[in-house]
Parts: structure tokens; C-alpha cells; sequence
């Protein structure tokens, strides 16, 4: 009896119906071993199972892979897809209508493993499904899984590079739903992935869907994702919508996606260089304003146009210079092409903001000032604009501070005039001090109006109005002109009348407290200031605690009743408590009283002036470290706030009719610019990728049509043209309406030359046209695809061929080459066993090159390690030879065909040929017919560290000598190539095989010098490290000299890190001059390090050889000494050595013993002695506590001494007893008079005690002489 493994049936899983077969009941309930078992019975697997699905009820149907989706089984996925199971297409019916995707099923049920295998299956990711609860809503795989919130998800569909729905009304519908889920992470990536959500008009953009979400959370992701979106995502954001983000909590991260990374280049001569370094005078960043990006980018143009004409005017550099462009690189370059002594230019970062005027503009500064996040101050972009705004507004700044200062010293003057007899002598003075202080009043008026006006253009006048700030000003401007006013009427009565005296005392005091305000802007005395300012409001709950206790304590003396006035008890309490002060008062002539009197006294003094001012210190430390430790935050939100009223006064300047001309057309170099120093690991090469030492005209205008796409018109008409062509002819050949289809060659060339020089054509237009050509190739034509170029030979049977220049005219070989070229290994077994030579010479093409070589050599820089055992099968040579063209200089290039797998850095082909006898030792490579080059140089020119690794172990010698293709003049060894052109791996893998570094010749080695000029700051180090001569030769023409002239910190520092890891012998010729050069290095403090070397201090110790190598540190941190150098003390133990052999007799007089015994006393302190207690109490690291060893240690010392200590405790104890005693009897006149005989047995008692107590320490200390120093015991033992 024989079942139908594909018979249909219904089965039920939980709470749904099914219908379909044995293999999908299987597959959902994950039975591998029974689905291979229905496989092996024949199976379908494309069977389908249904139910009924979504809030509509509709049908659905699908086979049977679609049941590993909704668990995510992988596994189970993968063993039907090993038994062809299809996955792509639309799988999953509804109504029996082709619908759902398998990507997006599982993109809906949010399994990322599941959708990462579907996408390397060539899924598509942007296919439009019905929605199953709407069939009249479609959905891509990204847009469900948004909507769901399976951010894992949207990352891998995102990387796979699935495609965001353009901008609609209100933004993207994948944003729109996750912003309705509020799904946080999948807001940031969609953002990240370039979601257009400035796209459309303004109320109906993503942004504004995002903002009435208000939803802080999800703002703040967005402002995340901008940061961290590559390209403009930020370009046609507004100011209204940075302004919205910046005001948003934890959105400080919009501040840096505002400002995008820019290349400044230009032309130097012949050369397109960039700016990548700058020196930064200030330490932190160079800001500038100045024109956008492109204002720069079209200059570079059209000098590259001038460069490109030859133009000789332009040419040499002397161009006159825009003024305004030179104000604006030289603040954020500065000394651009200068050399400054002392210092130098460190790599740096340049940003530009894509919004004009943030600097300054009012509501950008409100928002900055208000704190609502003060973790905006750590961006690098808000402290650019408030540093470039500052810049602006400093010199008002000090004005204005000059003039509150003045201010304030003239009502100070007024003082004198109105107090002192002494001044009022000089009444002259009160018109000049009136009438300037008026002046002053009255600018101030001015300001405040201007700041009132600016306020109301940006609608934010009640707002100004509400605040503490206008509050402060308006109550100083009305005193202020209450005091003057009052002192022009009547200067007399400000002398008599008490309330006028105190209106124009609190002027004085508010003005000074404004100049104290106006200091916190200025840097100097803004952030040591700011700490402080900060500290005082912290102690508000400390000081309601003190008032608590103070009213406690006046209230219990007041009660007393003792006749002192209320205020008095509160004065004599305050002086008693604060102060420490006594006063008569405090004592009560009431003896029934004056006990509980004197008592509340000494609990009140104790509690308040010892603990609670004590506490008071700490609170106030406390708060001072807080706010030191955010002092830059502090400082600049103080700054911001002096901005905003600075440039909002401004703002309603020049919206003054007498303005209006100066600020009808806005300056177009307006943006804020930064330049930012690179952090010391991301420095590496700093070289530009645009630098070019030679360049011909040709080349500078093909640069020049690559970077101006609108010089691309006429090749874009050809592209179409080729396109069009290429269409009709795949379709003439699918529909098979002719025999052969042909296709010119010149046709196809002028197809690969398009191709080659644009970069329009999409990778599925460029692998199109690949497969066009394979089908062609399968019929009439063959074809060598290598680097997106495609040759086609045609073929037509019994025809001569149209061969190129480089076509072989043996059929034989050109055969061989195609079938080959295809990897047709059992065609090309057939054609070797019908007797073809597996050595025949032929002429192939790969990319741009022509070669003159063999089958086997074109099958190794394929390679085809099948073929290459194929031919060497049938007797192919594996040292036949290929020539090309090579180098600047066009030598005739000739190697076997192992020198074709260095290129490409193939060990794997290497390691074959070398199994069927290649040679890799000696110059197998000759340039016009003489041996030159060895395989080891290849590798190291080509940077494959690997193989240079290899041929090493294979004994290549690093050190021949090569002639350079470029210029045969010049040899250079693998170490000198590699390190020039900056493969600092293959320098490590050489010098760790012992390569030579060449002797230094002027300014240092040739290998040292040639990573200098390519600014190769890893490969410096390397050859420092591995002992590159620095420092020989002539002063001012050694490898330091060189290495001091390229003026960059990076490659000092690099060195200065090698010279750590050198011999001895390198670092011991360094000078003072060159030391201290280096240590004048930014990031060049390993020197410090290299100066020192380990050391070993041997001597001899009853005929034994013992080196020092512990020591007691006394300081906690180390011993340091000066003595003589390393050298004197090898020579001294030598010496011991012949001393102890009994060669001499003596080794050293009595002055170098003293010497010597002073200098280890100082390095190893107590070197002879055990001091194990001593270190223990002398607390050097607290940790030691922590070890149950020394738990042990402490406890069993104890042991043995607390007996003595309990003694010595007692008789501490007696003599303040006794002394305490002899006190009152010095003191109190009625027990002297009662007692006068305990005056000598007192004195007796506290010397014996005395005597007794240092007897103990005595004993105490000589019975562990034999194991501690006098004292450490019972220094251990008090503590």
C-alpha cells in the first residue's frame, strides 16, 4: 500500500483551521526528519496549505516554505530551499490573486535573521502587497515593519538597500505610522536611512507631522538620526525647523547634523591639494564665517579650468585675492602657509553649517540661553556659533562693562560727596557725576527700548516681560532715576531723610551687583566665578536646618526670663554660635539658674560653631566641586545669555528705516565654519587624496568632466543611444527571428568607453548589459569579462574572424584563450587531449593591459586553479613567461606565472604553483631583458603582507636591491618601496624579519625619509622602532633634522612613540636640543619614556649573583635618586667578579663607597632591612586591608602586643586625670584653700605615670628589634 505524500487533508494548530498536505503540516510544526522523509517519497515543494486570514476573512494560500516565517525558522527554510523550494516571487495568495511576498511576511512578523537570507536571495524588498485588514492599502516590507516597530528589521532592510516612500502630504507613510506607534528607534533609522521629511510644503511635511506628534521622545530621535544620516539630509531643512529641534529636550544632537564635513581644495601650481591641517591657536577649534561650500567648489573649477588652459598668469600663484575670502581663511586656517616656530599644524576636521546665520540670529540664541538642555554646550557646533557670535559682540560686551563699572564708582563718588566731611568740600564734583551718570542712565533706556522691540518682532515680548531678567534691569532703571532725580531736586535731603538714604544706598549695592553680573561672560573671570555663584543657592535647605536650631535655642534662653531684651538674646546667641564671641551678658545673676544657663551655652556654642559650620564647609565643597566639574557649561550658558540680549537689540537695530540700506541684501558669506582638531588615533595619513606631483592637461580635464555633470550632455546621448541598441537586439535574440545576431566592434567599443568614463549606468544597468553579452557569447560570440569590460570575439562558423591586434591568428590558441577565459574545464580537457600545446604562446586582454604569455599564465591572473592543474596535467610549464608594458618609463615587463598572483596578493595560487616546482627565490621579473625584480619586492610594492610573509618563510631576501620601473636610475630595496608607499604591515612583517634599514645618509636614512615626505605616520614609527639611524650624522643633516622639518606634530609624536620601543643604542645619541623639541610636541610625551631605560643593578652576596629587583616605596609612588650612570655599575660588579675569583684585592676606595651608599639610600630606602609592620602603618596603600593576609598579619602581631598597650592606655589615661586634677587646684581659689596637699602626691603619681608609660614603649620596642625598627610597633598599635 503506497501513500500520496501531496494528498491534501485539514488539520487544526491552536486556534486556526488549516488545509494542505503532509509536508506542510510538517514544516509548521518543525519535523525536519520527517520532511526529509517525504521528500524522499516525492514530495512537492511547492504544495500549499490555506486559511482564512486578517479582519476582512480573506483566503489565504501559500506553499509550503511560508510556514517557516511565521516562527522564524531558518533552518527549516534552509532544507527546503536545499530541496528547490522557490522563495522568491509573490508565493502567498489572497483570493486566489498573487499578492504577498516571502520577504514581506517575515518582514511583518519581525524576523531580521529571516529577512537578512531573503535579501542574499535576491529578494526584493520594494515590492507593493495588499494589505490583508485592508485590501485597499498597499505596503512594502519596510513600510509593515515600521508600522510594527521591528526596528531590527528596518535596520537590515535599510542596509539592504530598500527604498523609503518619496515625501507625501505629511512625510513618508513608513515615518507617518512609526510616529503614530511611537516607535523611537524606528524613527532614527528611517531618518538615517535619508527619509524626506523637509520634503513639500510647509504644515504638510514630515517635520511638521513629527512636531504635532509632540512627542519630545520622538523628536529627539530624529534629531539623532540627522546626525548620523550620511549626505544633505539637513539641506532644505529650515531655520523655524532647527529651531523646533534645538528646543526640544535631549535634541542636542541636531546641533552637529546641521553642520556637514567639508574639503577645502585648491591648486598650488600643478597641484590640487586640500586643507587637512591647521594650527589651532586657541587649543579647541577655529571658527570663521564665511561663504557656503560652493562658493569654493566653483572656484576650484575654474582654477582648474585656468591650470587646464595653461594659463600663465594663473599658473604661478601670484592671484589677487578676494579680501573678504582672505579674512575668512585666515581666522579659520591661520598661518596657513607659514611656518611658526615652536608649533605646529595637527590634523583637522572642517565643518560648514548648512544654514545661514545661526551666529545670529535671536531665536537661535533664546533657545541656547533658555537651558532647557544643557547638553547642547558639549556639541561641537554650538560652542562654534557662540565662540564666532562672541567674536562679534565682545567689544560691546566690554564696553558696556566699562561703562557699569563707571557706574558704579560715580555713585561711589556720590557716597563720599554726601557722608564724608572730608569731600563735601568738593561740591564742584556733583554736576560732572550727575550729569554722566544720566548719560549712562539714558543709554541704558535706549538698550532696554531696542531689546522691548526685538522682543515684539519675534512675538516673545511677554515673555521678556515675565522674565527675572527684565525685572533685575527695570527695578535698577526706576532706582537708579529715583536717586538721581532726587539728588539733582534736592542733594540735602538725601543727607537727613532716612528713606532717601536707603533708596540710593540700594542703587549703589545694585550696581555693583551688576558689574559682578557682567563679569561671568568674560572667560578670564567667568569660570572660576561661576563654581562659586553656583555653590551659594546649594545651601538653602542647610541654611533653613541652622535657623531651625538658632530660633530653638533663642527661644529657650529667652524663656529663662533672665531680663534681657529679645534682641539682645538673639545678638549674644548669634556672636556666641557663629561667631564664636562671648558677652557679658550670657552669665545669670540668678544662682538657681545659672547652671542650666551655662549648660544650654555650651551645647548651643558646640552645635553651631564646631558641627554645624563644619557641615556648612562640606556643603559648600560639595557644591563647588559640582559646579566646577560643569564649569564650561556653566560659562557658556552664562555667555549665550549675554548673546541673546546682544544680537536681539541688534536685530531691532537694524530693522531701523535708517538701517534698511546696509541690510537690504543679506551677505551670502553668512555661514558658520569650524575647524576641529582630529583626535590623536583617527590622525594616520594625512596626506590629500587630490595631491598629484605630475599631471598633464589631459588629465586635469578629464578630472574636470568627472567633477561638472553638466558636461556630460553628449555622453549621455550616446549611453542612451548604446541602450537603445542593446534592447533591440536581446529582444531580436530572445524572440530567435535570426540565426545570429552581430554586433560591430566599433559599436562595442564605443560602448566600453562610455561605460569606463561615466558613472551614470546603475550596477543593474551594468549587469544587464554583462548578461547580454554571456547570451550572446552562448551562441555566437565568446566573451572575457574582467572589471565591468567585456571583450566579445566573433565567431561565426567557416568565416574568417575580425580579430583585434591582440588576437592570436591560431585558432588553437584563440580558443584555448576563450574557453579558458569562460573556465570551460571539460572543453579545454577535450582540445588538450586532442593533442593541443598547453606552451603555445598568445596575445590576451585584461582590462586596459595587453600581455604576451601562455595558457597558464592567463589562467593564473583569472584564477582558475582548476585549469592551472588541468595544464600542468598535460605538461604546461609552470615557469612559462608573460611580458607587458610597465612603468612611467614603458620597460618591457617579463615574469614567469607565478609574479601574476602578487597583483591581486593570491596565496592560494601561489601555494599551487609552488606544489607543481615554481621557483620564487631570486629576480625572476626582468625589465628589457635583465633580472631586476624578486617576487618579495612585488609583494612589498603591492602591499599584500601576507605574501610578503610567505616568501619570507621561504627564504626571500628582503635586502636586494631593485631598479625602479620608473625610473631605472633609482634601486630601492622592499623595505624602501613599502615604506614609501606606506604599507606600514608589510614594514612590520619585514623588520620583524630582520630587513635592513639603510645607513644614514643626508638627513637620515632613504626608507625614513620617504615615509616622511608621504606623511606615513605608522610606517615612522615602525622604522624609529626598528632602529632607523635619527641621530647620525651632521648637525642639521640627520634624520631628526628632516623628521623637524616637515613641521607635522603627527610624524614628531610617531617618532617620539618608535624611540620608546628602540635598542639602547638609538635612543643614547639623542641631545638635549632634540629632547626638547620633541617634548614641545603635541601628543609626543612617550619621549619622556624613551629617555629612560629598564635597568638591572647586579652585585655579589656571599659568592652569589643577586640582582635588586624590590624595594620599599616610603612616598607611595616611587624612589628617585641621581648616581652615576648604568656602565659605573656593571664595571663595579665585574670587578666584584675578579674579586671574588681572587684576580684582585681591592675594587673601590672610600669616597665612591660613600657616594654610592648615599645614592642607594635615596632609589632603595632600607634595602637590607624587613619593615613589614612600618609599611602596614604608614598607610601607602589602603588596599592592603582588604587582603585576608594582612588581616592575618595585624592580628597576630596584636596578639603579642596588647597587653603592653592596655598599660600604656592606662597610664596615658591617669596622667590627664592627674593633670585635669592639678588644674582645678591652680585655678579655684576655694580648693587650694580646702586641699593644698594634693598638690605633691598629684605631681608624684603623673612622673611616675609618665616614666612608666615610656618605659613600655622602651621594652616594647627592643623586644622586636630582631624584625622592626624602634617605634613601628607602637606606631602601629596608636593608629
Amino acid at each position: 500500500m503506497r501513500a500520496d505524500p501531496n494528498c491534501a487533508f485539514r488539520y487544526k494548530l491552536g486556534p486556526k483551521e488549516f488545509h494542505g498536505s503532509p509536508l506542510t503540516l510538517a514544516v509548521k510544526r518543525d519535523l525536519p526528519s520527517v520532511v526529509q522523509l517525504v521528500f524522499a517519497h516525492r514530495a512537492n515543494p511547492e504544495t500549499t496549505y490555506s486559511m482564512t486570514a486578517g479582519r476582512s476573512g480573506v483566503r489565504w494560500n501559500g506553499p509550503a516554505v511560508c510556514g517557516t516565517v511565521a516562527r522564524g525558522n531558518l533552518s527549516m527554510m534552509r532544507l527546503l530551499v536545499d530541496f528547490e523550494a522557490n522563495l522568491n516571487g509573490r508565493l502567498i495568495k489572497f483570493n486566489g490573486e498573487p499578492n504577498v511576498t516571502l520577504l514581506y511576511d517575515a518582514s511583518y512578523f519581525g524576523h531580521a535573521h529571516v529577512v537578512r537570507y531573503l535579501l542574499q536571495q535576491k529578494g526584493n524588498p520594494d515590492t507593493v502587497v495588499r494589505f490583508q485588514d485592508d485590501m485597499s492599502i498597499t505596503k512594502t516590507a519596510l513600510h509593515i515593519a515600521a508600522s510594527l516597530g521591528h526596528d531590527e528589521v528596518v535596520r537590515v532592510l535599510l542596509l539592504g538597500k530598500a527604498q523609503i516612500s518619496h515625501a507625501m502630504p505629511n512625510g513618508p507613510p513608513e515615518l507617518r505610522d512609526a510616529v503614530d506607534g511611537c516607535h523611537v528607534e524606528v524613527v532614527r533609522l528611517l531618518i538615517q536611512g535619508k527619509a524626506e521629511i523637509f520634503g513639500g510644503d510647509v504644515g504638510a511635511r514630515g517635520i511638521d507631522y513629527l512636531f504635532e506628534a509632540n512627542n519630545s521622545v520622538l523628536v529627539a530621535a530624529a534629531a539623532n538620526g540627522l546626525k548620523q544620516s550620511q549626505g544633505s539630509a539637513t539641506d532644505a531643512m529650515l531655520i523655524e525647523d532647527f529651531i523646533r529641534l534645538l528646543s526640544t529636550p535631549d535634541a542636542e544632537e541636531i546641533v552637529n547634523a546641521v553642520f556637514c564635513n567639508c574639503e577645502l581644495r585648491y591648486w598650488q601650481g600643478d597641484r590640487r591639494l586640500v586643507w587637512r591641517t591647521a594650527y589651532v591657536p586657541h587649543g579647541d577649534m577655529n571658527v570663521a564665517v564665511g561663504p557656503a561650500k560652493e562658493h569654493f567648489e566653483k572656484k576650484f573649477q575654474s582654477e582648474m579650468e585656468r591650470a587646464a588652459s595653461k594659463d600663465a598668469d594663473l599658473a604661478d600663484g601670484h592671484r589677487e585675492r578676494d579680501s573678504a575670502e582672505e579674512e575668512f581663511l585666515s581666522r579659520l586656517l591661520p598661518h596657513r602657509f607659514e611656518k611658526i616656530p615652536g608649533q605646529s599644524q595637527i590634523p583637522v576636521y572642517i565643518y560648514q553649517c548648512v544654514l545661514p546665520g545661526l551666529h545670529r540670529n535671536p531665536e537661535v540664541l533664546w533657545v541656547i540661553a533658555s537651558g532647557v538642555n544643557d547638553r547642547i554646550f558639549d556639541q561641537r557646533g554650538a560652542r562654534a556659533i557662540i565662540q564666532l557670535a562672541w567674536r562679534e559682540a565682545e567689544v560691546w560686551q566690554i564696553i558696556a562693562f566699562a561703562l557699569d563699572v563707571f557706574m558704579a564708582v560715580l555713585f561711589a563718588l556720590l557716597a563720599l560727596l554726601l557722608n564724608d566731611s572730608q569731600w563735601q568740600s568738593a561740591a564742584w564734583l556733583r554736576t560732572p557725576c550727575l550729569s554722566v551718570a544720566a548719560l549712562i542712565w539714558l543709554r541704558k533706556i535706549c538698550q532696554e527700548i531696542l531689546s522691548c522691540m526685538g522682543h515684539s518682532a519675534h512675538g516673545k515680548l511677554k515673555q521678556h516681560f515675565l522674565s527675572l531678567g527684565f525685572a533685575g534691569d527695570a527695578l535698577r532703571i526706576i532706582i537708579t532715576a529715583v536717586s538721581l532725580a532726587g539728588l539733582v531736586v534736592d542733594w540735602d535731603s538725601f543727607q537727613t531723610d532716612q528713606g532717601l538714604q536707603l533708596v540710593f544706598a540700594s542703587t549703589g549695592f545694585l550696581r555693583w551687583l551688576r558689574v559682578l553680573n557682567n563679569l561671568k561672560g568674560f572667560e578670564s573671570t567667568g569660570k572660576p566665578m561661576l563654581p562659586i555663584l553656583q555653590a551659594v543657592p546649594a545651601t538653602g535647605p542647610f541654611f533653613f536646618v541652622v535657623f531651625c536650631w538658632f530660633a530653638a535655642f533663642v527661644h529657650l534662653y529667652y524663656s529663662f526670663g533672665l531680663g534681657v531684651h529679645f534682641w539682645d538674646a538673639i545678638t549674644v546667641l548669634y556672636n556666641l554660635g557663629f561667631l564664636a564671641e562671648t558677652s557679658p551678658e550670657m552669665s545669670s545673676d540668678s544662682n538657681s539658674w545659672r547652671l542650666i544657663v551655662d549648660l544650654v551655652i555650651i551645647v548651643m556654642s558646640f552645635s553651631m560653631s564646631i558641627i554645624l559650620l563644619n557641615v556648612l564647609i562640606g556643603v559648600l565643597a560639595e557644591s563647588y566641586n559640582r559646579g566646577w566639574e560643569h564649569r564650561e557649561r556653566l560659562f557658556l550658558l552664562e555667555r549665550s545669555r549675554f548673546l541673546r540680549s546682544h544680537f536681539t537689540m541688534s536685530y531691532a537695530w537694524k530693522r531701523c528705516p535708517c538701517q534698511r540700506r546696509r541690510v537690504q541684501n543679506e551677505e551670502q558669506m553668512d555661514y558658520v565654519w569650524y575647524a576641529y582638531p582630529r583626535a590623536p588615533s583617527a590622525w594616520g595619513d594625512v596626506n590629500s587624496d587630490f595631491d598629484s606631483m605630475d599631471m598633464n592637461v589631459h588629465e586635469k580635464i578629464s578630472e574636470l568632466r568627472r567633477e561638472d555633470p553638466g558636461r556630460l550632455i553628449e555622453v549621455e546621448h550616446k549611453v542612451d543611444d548604446i541602450r537603445a541598441f542593446a534592447s533591440v537586439v536581446l529582444s531580436e535574440f530572445a524572440s530567435k527571428n535570426q540565426a545570429r545576431v552581430v554586433m560591430p566592434k566599433a559599436r562595442l567599443d564605443n560602448l566600453m568607453m562610455i561605460l569606463r568614463e561615466t558613472s551614470s549606468i546603475s550596477e543593474v544597468e551594468r549587469h544587464t548589459l554583462g548578461e547580454f553579452h554571456k547570451q550572446l557569447g552562448a551562441s555566437h560570440f565568446a566573451c572575457i569579462c574582467e572589471d565591468d569590460t567585456f571583450y566579445v570575439i566573433q565567431q561565426p562558423a567557416g568565416e574568417q574572424s575580425d580579430l583585434s591586434a591582440t588576437d592570436d591568428p591560431s585558432l588553437e590558441g584563440r580558443l584555448r584563450r576563450i574557453l579558458i577565459g569562460k573556465g570551460l574545464y571539460q572543453d579545454l580537457k577535450q582540445l588538450l587531449e586532442d593533442k593541443a600545446d598547453p606552451n603555445c604562446r598568445l596575445r590576451y586582454k585584461l582590462g586596459p593591459k595587453e600581455f604576451d604569455g601562455t595558457p597558464i599564465t592567463l589562467a593564473v591572473k583569472l584564477d582558475k586553479p582548476n585549469i592551472v592543474r588541468l595544464l600542468i596535467l598535460h605538461r604546461a610549464d609552470p615557469e612559462s613567461t608573460y611580458s607587458m608594458k610597465a612603468g612611467r618609463t614603458g620597460v618591457q615587463w617579463r615574469g614567469p606565472a607565478v609574479c601574476a598572483t602578487v597583483a591581486k596578493g593570491n596565496l592560494s595560487m601561489m601555494r599551487l604553483l609552488v606544489e607543481y616546482d615554481a621557483n620564487l627565490q631570486g629576480r625572476l621579473i626582468s625589465f628589457n631583458d635583465e633580472p631586476n625584480v624578486t617576487l618579495l619586492y612585488d609583494a612589498s610594492y603591492f602591499g599584500h603582507a601576507h605574501l610578503v610573509k610567505y616568501l619570507l618563510q621561504q627564504r626571500g631576501n628582503p635586502d636586494t636591491q631593485v631598479k625602479f620601473q620608473d625610473d631605472m636610475t633609482i634601486t630601492k630595496t622592499a623595505l624602501q618601496v613599502s615604506a614609501s608607499l606606506g604599507h606600514d604591515e608589510v614594514v612590520r612583517v619585514l623588520l620583524a624579519s630582520k630587513a635592513q634599514i639603510s645607513h644614514g645618509t643626508d638627513f637620515g636614512p632613504q626608507e625614513l625619509k620617504d615615509a616622511v615626505d608621504g606623511c606615513h605616520v605608522e610606517v615612522v614609527r615602525l622604522l624609529v622602532e626598528g632602529g632607523a639611524d635619527l641621530f647620525v650624522g651632521e648637525e642639521g643633516r640627520r634624520g631628526v633634522d628632516y623628521l623637524f622639518q616637515a613641521n607635522n606634530a603627527v610624524l614628531i609624536a610617531a617618532a617620539a612613540k618608535g624611540l620608546r620601543g628602540c635598542e639602547e643604542d638609538v635612543i643614547s645619541e639623542i641631545g638635549v636640543k632634540e629632547f626638547v623639541r620633541f617634548l614641545a610636541t603635541p601628543d609626543a610625551e612617550e619621549i619622556l619614556s624613551a629617555v629612560f631605560r629598564k635597568c638591572e643593578l647586579r652585585y655579589w652576596k656571599n659568592e652569589k649573583r643577586v640582582a635588586w629587583k624590590t624595594a620599599y616605596l616610603p612616598h607611595g609612588d616611587l624612589n628617585v635618586a641621581v648616581g652615576p650612570p648604568k656602565s659605573h655599575f656593571d664595571d663595579k660588579f665585574h670587578k666584584e667578579m675578579e674579586l671574588a675569583a681572587g684576580v684582585r684585592s681591592t675594587i673601590t676606595d672610600k669616597e665612591d663607597e660613600r657616594l654610592e651608599e648615599e645614592f642607594f639610600r635615596q632609589l632603595l630606602p632600607h634595602r637590607f632591612e624587613r619593615l613589614v609592620l612600618y609599611v602596614l602603618a604608614s598607610g601607602v596603600n589602603d588596599r592592603v586591608f582588604d587582603e585576608k593576609g594582612a588581616h592575618a598579619i595585624i592580628n597576630l602581631a596584636w596578639r603579642e602586643a596588647y597587653r603592653a598597650h592596655f598599660v600604656s592606655f592606662f597610664l596615658d589615661l591617669m596622667v590627664a586625670c592627674l593633670l585635669l586634677c592639678l588644674a582645678f587646684l591652680l585655678n579655684d581659689y576655694h580648693l587650694v584653700r580646702d586641699h593644698e596637699w594634693l598638690r605633691w602626691p598629684c605631681l608624684t603619681l603623673a612622673a611616675m605615670c609618665l616614666g612608666g608609660c615610656q618605659t613600655v614603649r622602651v621594652i616594647t620596642c627592643q623586644s622586636q628589634q630582631a624584625s622592626i625598627e624602634p617605634g613601628a610597633m607602637y606606631a602601629l598599635g596608636t593608629c
